[in-house]
């Protein structure tokens, strides 16, 4: 049944007025319309027959579409479309729906193009907060794709159309012929007839943040045939511009349902990326570092190293995909082995950037107040002396003034004898040398080397320059306003020029909150000559500050630069 401009002005169970066309899709119309009872406006969905159905195949939409109403009016949460009401006329259900004034992800995607990685990332989270409260009430969507994600410029992102969703205790709805989902949005259980999971929607999760930062989902084909054949026979291809959000959504792809994260795993991986995107921009640097080679164009013998580099870390973490057929497929599994032998040098090296980054614990009464109260301030490591002088002293840790020849990435990254145990030491592919704690993961996004330690929200930056401006603590009092009316809960406790192996550095420390609970971070900005610099950003959960800086000193005391 086709979609009639006839219901303009339809008072629809005598109290809802049809206005204005909203959209259509293969399950029908939505409209806008009024609620003459109540004075609000709503939208009200129109579930419609497709001309070639049965009447038992009509009847299998009919029951989808009152599903969809028990199983939304369930759920209670700003990310999930609100229902009203439940109207049957004419022989079709009509579904009365909360009226967002927003667009859909797919139509910003088309008329924007690709997403930057933060912006996706929180998407992402409103969403998966929607598919937790849903699984929770034993409700699968079964259908979660860009066009079915509503976007507006202050609420969160809200997930809706939940007319395939399937509930506990409801018996399956399909038939010969019949394609439940989108078939470029579905994952390969899905897609081989299993039944759906909380794990499959995750999947589908996972497919519409890679649409969203490359445009287009990872499997769409010319017709659904090919599509779901290869949906079902190959392994997702590099989403290139995920930077920091690239590994999520590779853990969210893997094919074996069993190995994915789960949604909390999920969410904290998510946390992490918008931590670490949030936190600070280059504060200053200009991105000058040669981008690393592509798995897919660079020769065999390039060294490999970025965001894809290595599994992800943390119980989370399933097996990597093996090798797809064909060359490029032997390309990718072979640069893969060698990224992840990078990514554990480069690992070491952002860590130790980032103890370089601080001079200790705060050295006022007013800094030791910001860490949690705990007790104790702490002076600058051996290696920095502070502008104003510490009025306390942490005790200083033995593996603070050990030294150690680093290794080349890609090496066996076996320890020198003079590394402190617990720690690894690594010269990264861009040049510089760190020692970092052992499982830390490596990966770039831009020009920017992140170290993340394994299951944790810890994590080492290295920005790099070969442009520097001319004064280290000038370049950071220039960025602190804008960053910090950035930052939640933002607060500085000292911004000055620190002496750190005779170089122009300068330490910007603060704390600041975002949903994952609050960060204590310590930014360096280090003027090593006129041609190059680095910004080693060390940032911790604030309850951990004290108990890691021994793990700060080691790192900071290691790092060198590129020669």
């Amino acid at each position: 049944m086709a979609v009639s401009e006839s219901q303009l002005g339809r008072l629809l169970d005598g109290r809802y007025r049809i206005g204005r066309l909203l959209g259509r899709g293969g399950m029908g119309a939505v409209w806008a319309a009024h609620d003459e009872v109540l004075g609000r406006d709503v939208a009200v969905k129109e579930v419609l027959p497709s001309p070639d159905l049965t009447p038992a195949q009509w009847e299998l939409i009919r029951q989808r579409a009152m599903r969809e109403a028990r199983a939304v009016a369930r759920l209670a949460h700003p990310s999930v479309v609100m229902v009203y009401d439940v109207v049957e006329e004419e022989g079709r259900p009509w579904i009365v729906m909360q009226l967002l004034s927003s667009t859909t992800l797919a139509e910003v995607l088309t008329a924007e193009g690709p997403l930057s990685p933060g912006r996706v990332a929180r998407v992402g989270l409103d969403v998966l907060d929607a598919l937790q409260t849903a699984h929770r009430a034993g409700v699968l969507h079964r259908d979660v794709k860009p066009a079915n994600i509503m976007l507006s410029e202050h609420d969160p992102a809200v997930l809706t159309d939940f007319g395939i969703a399937t509930v506990e205790g409801d018996g399956p709805l399909t038939s010969t012929g019949m394609l439940v989902g989108s078939p470029a949005f579905l994952s390969p259980e899905r897609a081989q007839g299993k039944p759906a999971t909380p794990a499959s929607d995750l999947w589908a999760l996972g497919a519409t943040l890679y649409a969203a930062v490359e445009g287009a989902p990872p499997f769409r084909r010319h017709n659904q045939l090919s599509t779901l054949h290869a949906v079902v026979t190959e392994l997702p291809p590099r989403a290139r511009h995920a930077g920091e959000l690239g590994p999520v959504i590779d853990r969210l792809l893997v094919r074996d349902p069993v190995e994915r994260p789960t949604a909390e795993q999920t969410r904290d991986l998510l946390l992490t990326v918008i931590e670490a995107l949030d936190a600070m921009p280059a504060a200053g640097f200009e991105q000058t570092v040669r981008p690393e080679p592509d798995p897919d164009t660079a020769p065999m013998a390039a060294p490999m190293a970025g965001p894809m580099a290595g599994p992800m870390a943390g119980p989370m973490a399933g097996p990597e995909p093996g090798p797809r057929v064909g060359g490029t497929g032997r390309r990718r599994a072979l640069v893969a082995a060698l990224a992840a032998a990078l990514a554990a040098a480069l690992a070491v090296a952002l860590v130790a950037a980032a103890l370089a980054l601080t001079h200790g614990p705060g050295a006022k009464d007013e800094v030791s107040k910001q860490r949690n109260g705990r007790a104790g301030g702490a002076q600058a490591s051996p290696s920095v002396t502070r502008s104003t002088p510490a009025k306390t002293t942490p005790p200083k840790s033995p593996a603070a003034s050990a030294t150690s020849t680093p290794t080349d990435d890609g090496s066996s990254g076996s320890d020198s004898s003079a590394v402190p145990a617990g720690f690894t030491s690594r010269r990264d592919s861009t040049g510089f040398s760190i020692v970092v704690p052992k499982g830390w993961t490596r990966s770039m996004s831009g020009g920017r080397v992140v170290y993340r330690e394994p299951g944790g929200r810890g994590y080492l930056k290295v920005d790099q320059s070969t442009h520097p401006k001319a004064d280290a603590l000038k370049d950071w009092k220039k960025q602190e306003p804008a960053v910090g009316a950035r930052l939640p809960g933002y607060h500085k406790i000292r911004l000055e020029r620190v002496n750190y192996k005779g170089w122009n550095a300068a330490d910007w420390e603060f704390t600041w909150r975002p949903s994952g609970g609050p960060l204590h971070v310590l930014n360096r900005n280090i003027r090593v000559n006129d041609k190059q610099a680095y910004a080693l950003y060390w940032s911790i959960p604030a309850g951990e500050w004290n108990k890691r800086w021994s793990d700060f000193q080691v790192i900071a005391n290691s790092f060198e630069p590129a020669s």
